[in-house]
C-alpha cells in the first residue's frame, strides 16, 4: 500500500468480519491482521515492525440504545505477535478480557500477558485498572515487581 503518515509507511491487510449473535444474545466480531508492516521512511536507523494478530471483540453491553455510544461496553480477546524495530521478537495475549467502555478513551479493564525474546527480563503483564474510573493508568509487572505508568493524553 502507499499509506504513509508522519514519515512512516504502513503496508498490510485487515479484515473485520461479524460473527452475529452468540448463545447468550451478544454481537461478536473478529479483527484479524495477518501481516503488517510499518516502515520508518528513515529506514537507515531503523527496520521495519511487523505484527499479525487476532481479535475477538464482544458487544456486552449498549446495544440497545443505537443512538448513543457512551454506554457502550466491549470485551476484548485475542493475540498479537511480531518483531520490533531493534528486532525482538514479541507476543502479548489477553488473559483477562480488555474492557473497552466507550465513553472512556482507554481500555479500563484486563490483563494482557507480554513476552519478549532475547531480552533480560523477558515476560510480564498489564493490568488495566481502571475498572471503576476512567483513568490513563496502568500496572506494568516484570519479575513480580510492579511500574506504575500513564498513557500519555494524544
Amino acid at each position: 500500500s502507499d499509506y504513509t503518515v508522519n514519515e512512516l509507511k504502513l503496508d498490510g491487510e485487515n479484515t473485520i468480519s461479524n460473527d452475529g449473535m452468540s448463545a447468550g444474545a451478544l454481537q461478536s466480531y473478529q479483527h484479524e491482521i495477518p501481516k503488517a508492516t510499518l516502515t520508518f521512511i528513515d529506514s537507515l536507523s531503523h527496520t521495519p515492525y511487523q505484527w499479525e494478530s487476532a481479535k475477538t471483540f464482544v458487544h456486552v453491553a449498549g446495544r440497545g440504545t443505537v443512538q448513543d455510544f457512551t454506554d457502550d461496553i466491549f470485551e476484548i480477546s485475542g493475540t498479537s505477535s511480531g518483531v520490533d524495530v531493534n528486532g525482538y521478537s514479541f507476543s502479548a495475549s489477553t488473559n483477562e478480557s480488555l474492557g473497552d467502555y466507550f465513553n472512556c478513551r482507554w481500555i479500563r479493564t484486563g490483563i494482557t500477558i507480554l513476552g519478549i525474546e532475547g531480552t533480560d527480563i523477558n515476560s510480564g503483564y498489564i493490568d488495566y485498572i481502571g475498572e471503576d474510573t476512567c483513568t490513563n493508568q496502568v500496572l506494568y509487572y516484570f519479575n513480580g515487581n510492579p511500574f506504575y505508568d500513564k498513557f500519555d493524553l494524544h
